[in-house]
């Protein structure tokens, strides 16, 4: 049987097993790998902002997005061997771990500086390699594995314990579903851009599907002010409804695109 590669986040450690958000959506266009895994929404810190400018940008072809999974996250403080609390100025990680443990830091670490980094992992990698022996990351606790010099400081820093991360599944094909659809499709996800002075809330009339979530996303290439590009996610729908909700937005004058099926 050939490998079955899946693309992620990296360096290894983060959380999606956890490259830039646009090298995910590159290896699965160019058939480098069957399948991505990027972070979609966080339970304590919302939705993950990358992900829709990625699929903003990079979408190849319609049923990219092909499932989900959700994976709980438990934040971890650490520090190269031997550093002492007192002694940490700054806390690297990403934007959605700072603010997962915001309580946290503002009651043990007030006046620290906090720097934002592409990966929680690579704000670990950064610190085993400092010289300057002030700097902690937040990341997962498999990072002590996997760099060299760390300790783990602090255990489970997040706000609250349920904190969980949904990610979406992207191949180019849905026949790499992983793991396989056990019933047919019952979710989708469609961009819309509503035409000229047209608004949202008549589009989702149009679409006239059970709506799980919206999100809206700047749209910078637009030659109007504030244009803006909206994600909408459905559900206890099927393929064929979904294909003829989009053809009546299209019918309707607005752009949109199918972004999945799963």
């Amino acid at each position: 049987m050939a490998d079955f590669i899946v693309a992620f986040l990296g360096p290894l450690g983060t959380y999606s097993h956890q490259v830039k958000y646009s090298g995910v959506f590159h290896a699965i266009a160019s058939s480098s790998a069957h399948v991505g895994v990027i972070p979609q929404e966080n339970s304590l810190f919302g939705s993950v902002t990358e992900t829709y400018d990625a699929l903003r940008r990079e979408v190849a072809a319609p049923g990219f997005v092909v499932g989900e999974t959700i994976l709980s996250v438990q934040h971890c403080l650490l520090v190269p061997q031997g550093v002492k609390a007192s002694e940490i100025r700054r806390i690297k990680s990403h934007e959605q771990a700072l603010g997962q443990c915001a309580a946290f830091l503002g009651r043990e670490f007030p006046g620290v500086v906090l720097e934002k980094v592409s990966s929680t992992a690579g704000a670990a990698e950064t610190i085993s390699r400092d010289s300057t022996r002030d700097c902690a990351a937040i990341c997962s606790r498999m990072c002590v594995d996997v760099f060299e010099g760390l300790e783990m400081l602090f255990e489970s820093i997040q706000d609250a314990q349920n904190n969980f991360t949904r990610f979406y599944l992207l191949s180019k094909s849905r026949e790499n579903q992983l793991p396989p659809p056990a019933a047919p499709p019952t979710k989708a996800l469609l961009w819309i851009s509503p035409s000229g002075s047209e608004r949202i809330t008549n589009l989702l009339a149009t679409l006239d599907l059970p709506v799980s979530r919206l999100d809206r996303r700047p749209r910078p290439q637009s030659s109007q002010l504030f244009q803006a590009l909206y994600f909408v996610e459905v559900e206890e729908t099927d393929a064929t409804a979904v294909e003829q909700a989009l053809g009546r937005l299209l019918m309707q004058g607005a752009e949109a695109k199918l972004l999945g099926i799963w």
